[in-house]
Order: structure tokens, then sequence, then C-alpha cells
């Protein structure tokens, strides 16, 4: 039968074990921490844009205009100090936003998740509570209305009744959120005009 081993080398064998779990630990609860930071973050930089927007709709919402566009470009894409938007129409110019500070550079703005934070939180700031699923139902189809046709004996005959469609009608609120190329007219140090292409995102919200 082996004998037990010493007092001090079980006590040394416990607190290495103790350790080792202790640093585990730890390192799945920074792994969370990190996770959750980067969320975090991410929505919190998102609801600043967020509130640009807002701003933009509800003066166009007093003027009685029910559509807003917005062209956003990111911090590292600065055309707008020299240039003009072009590839509009007159009536349907975008109001151009031109973010500042790293966090809102190019980097941030190619995520998906950033993308899909920022039209859920300007969906669910201009919806007054519309829930998506409700903007889903679709009006059930309507039959149409018999149609009447002779026989070979003189009697009227009925026809099935064909089913129509009927059209949903247009959700109340749309929100919609594109990366694009965004085109930008400039004039050189010699007096000419040349057009460069930058990156950013176009926005447009339909409030009905």
């Amino acid at each position: 039968m082996d004998e037990p081993p010493p007092y001090d080398e079980g006590l040394e064998v416990a607190h290495t074990t103790s350790i080792k779990k202790h640093t585990n630990d730890e390192k799945r609860a920074s792994v969370w921490n990190i996770r959750a930071q980067v969320g975090l973050s991410r929505s919190q930089q998102v609801a600043q844009v967020v509130c640009q927007i807002t701003e933009h709709v509800r003066a166009r919402a007093m003027q009685g205009l029910s559509r807003t566009t917005l062209a956003m470009l990111p911090s590292d894409q600065d055309a707008t100090r020299t240039g003009t938007l072009v590839g509009f129409l007159d009536n349907e110019a975008p109001v151009v936003i031109q973010f500042e500070g790293q966090q809102y550079s190019m980097q941030f703005w190619s995520q998906a998740e950033a993308l899909v934070e920022l039209r859920t939180q300007l969906y669910n700031e201009v919806s007054d509570g519309v829930p998506h699923a409700q903007l889903e139902i679709a009006l059930p189809p309507r039959p149409a209305a018999p149609v009447q046709k002779g026989s070979w004996f003189g009697r009227k005959g009925s026809k099935a009744p064909a089913i129509v469609q009927t059209p949903a009608p247009p959700p109340p609120v749309e929100v919609d959120v594109q990366v694009d190329d965004l085109h930008f007219r400039v004039e050189t140090e010699y007096g000419l005009y040349e057009t460069i292409r930058v990156r950013g995102m176009v926005v447009s919200v339909v409030v009905r």
C-alpha cells in the first residue's frame, strides 16, 4: 500500500491546482468582458450618430417632408471639406454629414454589426413603437367577381372565382442603410475640376 504524500507536498499540489483554476477563470472572464465591451462601445457610438440623424428627420418633418436622405462620410474620408457632392437629383440631394474622430473611421463602419446597429436604433427612434412584425402583415387575398358566359345549351354558366392578391400597403416607416461610393467634384490648384470617389453610407428614412 502506497503511503500518502508528505503534508507539505500535498499543500503545494493543492495550491498549484487552485492557482491554475483561478487563472482559467480570469481568462474566461476577460474574454467575456472584451466581447461585452465591444458591443457596448459600438452601441454607444451608434447612438450618438442616431441623435444627429433624427434632428434632420424632425426638421424635415416640420416642413411636411416624409423622406430624409443623408450621405454620411467616415472621419477618414474628408472630401466634403474641399468638394461638392454630385450624382443626385437636385430635389433628392442628401444632407451630408462628415464624422469627426478616429472612432468613426471607415474601419468602424465597414463592420456589418455597426450597420445593423445603426439601422435598428434609427428605426426604433423614428417608428413610434411600430414593431417590425406588424410591417410584414399583408392583407388576405380577395376573390374576384365571377365571370358569366353562355354555355352550349344557352344557359349562363359560372366560372370559379379567381384569387387576386391584394398588394400590401407600404409600411409606415422605412429605414435603409447602405455602404456605397460617393462622388465629389473638387477644384484643383490650377482651376480645373475633377471628380474624386470616397466610401460612405447612404441613409434613407421614410415616415408615412
